[in-house]
């Protein structure tokens, strides 16, 4: 089991990226969000343990200080190795930037066991849209996304935390989400 501080994004970016999933299946390609039960996100952090009302106030005190931003969807990934990972990669911006930075800062010592893949300079932003693809199923998938018109335009618009229990399958629920304080 572990924890994620995740980016969720506006209802019409999220209805697109569901869609997307939906066809990806039809050809094959299993889904993340069908078989997790999670929500498209850009996830910022990934921990095994932590104090999580401390990690919850934190999320809650940085939510407060980013109004939703601009999303661009610009690409489309995969990381090497035997992952089987398919992703949507976002344009990076300084908003996106500063606030997994401020994600890192806030969560302190409040978490333990931080995945290298998520720590500033290591971090590739990224949407996943399937996991644990065979090299089939992953040409499928490149080949039935690169199809799809990108330059998709969006805005991150919550922040949340999640448990990710890991197993046989991967498993994502939601623990608190809030809403990213829009300017006055």
């Amino acid at each position: 089991m572990a924890f994620g501080i995740e980016l969720f994004f506006d209802l019409p970016t999220e209805k697109f990226l569901r869609k997307l999933g939906r066809r990806l299946e039809d050809k094959g390609v299993p889904s993340l969000f069908s078989i997790s039960g999670g929500e498209p996100h850009v996830a910022l952090a990934v921990f095994e343990k932590g104090n999580l009302p401390a990690i919850k106030e934190s999320i809650k005190k940085l939510a407060a200080r980013f109004s939703p931003f601009e999303l661009r969807l610009s690409s489309a990934g995969s990381f090497p190795g035997r992952e089987g990972v398919l992703f949507l990669a976002p344009v990076v911006t300084f908003s996106l930037l500063e606030i997994h930075r401020r994600v890192h800062e806030f969560l302190g010592k409040s978490a333990a066991g931080s995945r290298d893949y998520y720590k500033p300079s290591w971090w590739v932003p990224h949407c996943t849209l399937g996991l644990k693809l065979s090299p089939a199923q992953l040409a499928k998938g490149f080949s039935h996304v690169k199809k799809t018109k990108f330059g998709k335009v969006g805005r991150y618009t919550r922040l949340g935390l999640v448990e990710v229990i890991e197993g046989r399958s991967l498993r994502i629920r939601p623990l608190f989400t809030i809403p990213l304080k829009p300017k006055k």
